[in-house]
């Protein structure tokens, strides 16, 4: 439900900057990297050894997933595709896009997040890295290599969604980054992702990298690398995804839970359709042509309204229908996105046969 990238799209440009988090240091234990705090359910023990390989890259998956649906939730609320239902005054803050620097609810959600994950990929990346030539990680080298690819690509993203979010942030115990400086490094950790990838047979990571770095170029305005990039190796109706689950409340997609008012919850997020006055009639652009299609309920069951103490402020009952179920998944990258980046290339050029 967000845009392609590019350099003009809203920044959260006054969003507080999260902690910087810890560099990954020699003398780490893997407690300290992965912050378990539940060893009852996984012990250190188990994360250490060849056998702690495969919760280490379910880690990076999971951390990512998690900041991910907050980004689309947030990065949407600022640009107008989703509007605030609830009384929440700094969610509100990124609705009117006056956001203060004290927002500890934008801090906690959005930036604290997205450091977490981006931790948990260039930390396991280092980890994986350093046992390569490890005799007791002979049996597991594919996987290791598997999970350096991801890594990578995972770190690389973060870095995309990092740079489209704020201005400038600090990276680890490094000097705090631009925008462009975050996607550059995003661009060097996918073309590493897209090698590794390829090297252990994995072609949607390696199509998924591709788009990623499509992406960024554009942000950096490498109108010719984008189109380079963009315009091979990435299938047809190919789509790689963030996926979630309704086990745990944890792993479900929380646009879901806050669209649609999970378990009897108020609604938070809603669809504009232009007749609130206290969110400036903000209205989605295709509101109507999505009501057709069955992709927004309007009017739905009187749903948000809630006897609670932060009870929807928005009488508006809008449902969107992209993610419909707790475990809808979130469309990362996709031959969609590129090949809308070619069209918008195109379009750049005045070649507007090419970009219909």
């Amino acid at each position: 439900m967000f845009p392609t990238s590019n350099r003009h799209r809203a920044a959260l440009r006054t969003l507080a900057l999260a902690g910087a988090c810890a560099a990954v240091l020699a003398g780490c234990s893997v407690d300290e990297i992965l912050q378990v705090d539940a060893p009852d359910i996984l012990t250190t023990d188990e994360l250490q050894g060849p056998g702690g390989i495969e919760a280490q890259v379910n880690g990076i998956v999971g951390a990512f997933n998690e900041q991910f649906d907050n980004y689309v939730r947030y990065s949407g609320l600022l640009t107008d595709e989703f509007i605030a239902a609830g009384t929440f005054p700094t969610r509100i803050e990124v609705d009117d896009r006056r956001i203060f620097t004290d927002n500890a609810t934008v801090t906690a959600e959005v930036a604290e997040v997205m450091h977490r994950a981006r931790l948990m990929a260039d930390t396991s990346t280092v980890i994986f890295s350093s046992v390569l030539a490890d005799p007791a990680f002979a049996d597991v080298v594919d996987r290791l290599n598997e999970g350096i690819a991801l890594g990578q690509f995972y770190g690389g993203y973060i870095r995309i969604l990092l740079a489209e979010l704020y201005c400038e942030t600090p990276v680890a115990n490094g000097p705090v980054q631009s925008s462009d400086e975050l996607m550059q490094s995003a661009i060097d950790l996918l073309e590493q992702a897209e090698t590794g990838a390829a090297a252990v047979g994995r072609a949607d990571l390696v199509a998924a990298a591709r788009v990623g770095q499509a992406r960024a170029l554009m942000w950096l305005g490498d109108y010719d690398g984008a189109r380079s990039i963009a315009s091979e190796g990435i299938p047809d109706g190919f789509e790689y995804l963030a996926e979630y689950s309704d086990n745990t409340p944890e792993q479900e997609n929380e646009v879901y839970d806050l669209t649609w008012g999970r378990n009897g919850a108020v609604i938070r997020w809603t669809v504009g359709d232009g007749m609130e006055p206290s969110r400036h009639n903000e209205r989605w652009p295709y509101y109507d042509e999505w009501v057709e299609l069955g992709m927004i309920i309007p009017d739905a069951n009187g749903k948000g309204i809630v006897d609670d103490p932060f009870s929807s402020a928005v009488d508006l009952t809008n449902l969107q229908m992209k993610y419909d179920a707790p475990d809808s998944a979130i469309v990362l990258a996709s031959k969609a996105e590129a090949d809308m980046i070619l069209a918008e290339i195109a379009v750049r050029n005045e070649d507007f046969v090419t970009a219909n």
